[in-house]
C-alpha cells in the first residue's frame, strides 16, 4: 500500500509536469490495443493531437505504466506531440519494489524477439502517423528505448535515456547505426546510471556518435518517480529542471518551431 505521503506526490508530479505545457492544444488520450504484424496484441496509451507531425515513444520504468507514466505522456501530448506509451507489462503495474522486480523478471524471461515485436508495433503506429519520432525510456526503460531506436535507426530522430543503465552493453557496431541524437539524463548520486553512462560514452565515441549529457548534482536514482524508495529519492527541483532539458532537446531534434508540430 502507498502511504499518505506517496498518495500526495502524484498530484505534485502532475503540477510539475504540466507547468510548462502548451495547454491550448486539443488533446485526446486513451488506452489502446495494437496488433503486431504477427497478430499478437500490445497494450499502449496514446495521447496528443491526432494530426501531430512529431511522435514520441515512451518506455516505462520497472513499476510499469503508472500515474507517473501517464502524466509524462499527457504533458508531452499537451505540447503538441503525438505520444504513445507502451505497456510492456500487459496491464499490470507495481507500487512496491518487490512487485516491480517480479514484473521486470517476467518481462525479461520473454524471448528478446517477443519484446522487440512489442516495440516494433508501437513504433509502427507512430511512424505511420508522424514525420519524426523520438524514443524516451526511464530507468529499466532507458535501455529498452535505445533498443527500440536500433530496431528502426533510420526512422528515429531522437533518443532519451533517463537515469537508465545497461546501455553500455550495446556493441559499437550497433551504436554506429544510430541516426538519432542521444540525450542521457541522470543524477550524480545514481551509481548504476552513472557507471553505465561512463562506459557508454567511449563506445559512442568509437562509433563516431555524439552524446548529450545532463547530470543533476546530488540527485539519486529515479528522482522523478514518487514510487521509488518510498519517495526518499524524489527530487522536485531535479525533476523540474530535467523536464526543461528534455523539452529543449526535443524541440531541437524533432521540431524547431512549436507550431510546426501540428498540421491542420
Amino acid at each position: 500500500m502507498i502511504n499518505s505521503f506517496m498518495r500526495n506526490l502524484p498530484f505534485l508530479q502532475y503540477a510539475i509536469l504540466l507547468s510548462t505545457a502548451v495547454l491550448a492544444v486539443e488533446v485526446t488520450a486513451q488506452p489502446i490495443t495494437l496488433t503486431s504484424a504477427a497478430g499478437s496484441t500490445v497494450n499502449a496509451y496514446v495521447t496528443g493531437h491526432e494530426n501531430a507531425k512529431s511522435g514520441i515513444f515512451i518506455v516505462h520504468d520497472w513499476f510499469g505504466f503508472s500515474d507517473f507514466s501517464r502524466a509524462f505522456a499527457d504533458r508531452l501530448g499537451a505540447q503538441g506531440y503525438r505520444v504513445l506509451a507502451i505497456d510492456l507489462y500487459a496491464g499490470r503495474s507495481a507500487t512496491t519494489h518487490a512487485e516491480a522486480q517480479l514484473l521486470m523478471n517476467d518481462l525479461f524471461s520473454k524471448a528478446p524477439s517477443e519484446i522487440n515485436t512489442m516495440l516494433q508495433t508501437g513504433l509502427d503506429y507512430l511512424e505511420t502517423t508522424t514525420d519524426k519520432v523520438a524514443t524516451i525510456g526511464f530507468s529499466m526503460g532507458g535501455e529498452i528505448a535505445l533498443r527500440a531506436t536500433l530496431l528502426e535507426p533510420d526512422s528515429v530522430d531522437a533518443t532519451i535515456v533517463i537515469y537508465g543503465g545497461g546501455i553500455e552493453n550495446r556493441e559499437v557496431s550497433d551504436l554506429a547505426r544510430l541516426k538519432s541524437q542521444v540525450l542521457i539524463v541522470t543524477g550524480s548520486k545514481d551509481s548504476w546510471a552513472m557507471s553505465s553512462l561512463m562506459a557508454f560514452i567511449p563506445k559512442m565515441d568509437a562509433a563516431n556518435q555524439s552524446t548529450e549529457v545532463y547530470i543533476y548534482p546530488g540527485a539519486n536514482h529515479a528522482y522523478a518517480q514518487p514510487l521509488y524508495a518510498s519517495g526518499a529519492n524524489y527530487n522536485e527541483t531535479a525533476t523540474r529542471v530535467s523536464w526543461m532539458v528534455i523539452d529543449d532537446f526535443l524541440e531541437r531534434h524533432l521540431k524547431n518551431n512549436k507550431d510546426d508540430r501540428i498540421e491542420g
